[in-house]
């Protein structure tokens, strides 16, 4: 009897069924329980390289080692995090607001804070009331053009949460949470604005992080910066590359929280950054890269279904979970489609 209990703990009935060749108590089992007996994994199968990306992304805050983009120049690079944590508050008329311009280099601004002396309204990172944010690790501009050490930087992916922090009787407000999917700046947008967007998240804001993310997605932002020049905003902003910004010296915000709620309510940030560097000054401070676009490909996929998804209310392992297996059966239905075009059989059926 004993021995049966510890077979139980151990393997559950089902298991001490299958020992003991009892087909009928398996089966009974099996019938009741059906697929949560044995649920089945969305596998996707990623090299190293576009696995970490893709960690860095969708949980940006689980300090994800060795990050890098698996694209062109696949020598080994200096992979860099860098991590900012703060405080802020509402402003005068209840709204405060934290907008991210991604940057891999330390002297420029990578986020623009609204302080308590805002006064509400539109994004405005030009505003005196809003201070700046710089990456604390990494290099400076410098260091990428011909005033010091030629290296190349590039920005893998950047997290961005923020939770309450003060007393139970303040709380209340919403807050929401946008990375615009085609790279449109930030600049000018209130929560009407911001709402429009079928990727924004929206919920009322409380003592649980609240994170947004985004990924490199596209090959102007895959590459590296050039080894010289880069005194030129577009390049040590990639991912604003393309978009009019209003701010002297820095990229346009491409995501952003903005939070709403009364005066002087507290909040807590962090801030995160992945990026990569090449170049003379981090030689033996460098790892293996790998080049792997169709991995990329489906790290942007991913990436740009997740949103969406939280934005419609599910959960973020739910959305997470969702995004992969849809992406899986995506690429297990091109696998079939040219099994298709090249088996055998009747040529009508050819697709190709």
């Amino acid at each position: 009897m004993a021995r049966m209990v510890r077979t139980i703990a151990n393997k559950g009935v089902v298991g001490l069924a299958i020992k003991n060749r009892d087909r009928r108590t398996r089966k009974d089992y099996k019938k009741k329980l059906g697929p949560r007996l044995r649920p089945k994994a969305s596998a996707l199968s990623l090299e190293q390289c576009s696995a970490n990306l893709l960690k860095a992304t969708l949980d940006p805050f689980g300090m994800v080692n060795d990050v890098c983009i698996p694209f062109g120049n696949s020598r080994p690079s200096q992979k860099i995090r860098s991590l900012t944590r703060g405080t802020g508050s509402i402003g005068a008329n209840g709204a405060a607001f934290i907008a991210v311009a991604p940057t891999f280099v330390t002297d420029s601004a990578v986020a623009f804070m609204s302080t308590s002396a805002w006064a509400g309204g539109p994004i405005d990172c030009n505003d005196p009331n809003v201070t700046t944010i710089n990456n604390p690790t990494g290099y400076a501009t410098s260091y990428f053009d011909n005033s010091g050490t030629i290296n190349q930087g590039r920005v893998c992916s950047v997290g961005l949460r923020v939770r309450y922090t003060g007393t139970e009787l303040n709380k209340s407000g919403q807050i929401y949470l946008l990375s615009t999917p085609d790279r449109v700046s930030m600049e000018g947008m209130n929560v009407i604005t911001i709402g429009e967007f079928a990727e924004t998240q929206i919920s009322n804001f409380d003592r649980g992080w609240h994170t947004i993310s985004t990924v490199a997605q596209e090959d102007t932002e895959w590459d590296y910066s050039p080894a010289s020049g880069v005194s030129s905003t577009s390049t040590i902003y990639p991912m604003s590359a393309g978009v009019v910004s209003t701010l002297p010296g820095a990229g346009a915000p491409i995501m952003a929280v903005y939070i709403t709620g009364v005066k002087d309510m507290t909040f807590a940030f962090e801030l995160v950054v992945y990026s990569e560097v090449i170049g003379k000054s981090v030689q033996g401070l460098t790892t293996r890269n790998a080049a792997d676009l169709e991995g990329l490909g489906k790290v942007v996929q991913i990436a740009s279904r997740v949103p969406a998804l939280l934005a419609q209310g599910m959960l973020r392992a739910a959305a997470i979970a969702l995004a992969i297996k849809e992406v899986s059966s995506m690429s297990s239905m091109l696998v079939d489609v040219g099994r298709m075009a090249i088996g055998g059989g009747n040529r009508n059926s050819r697709i190709f």
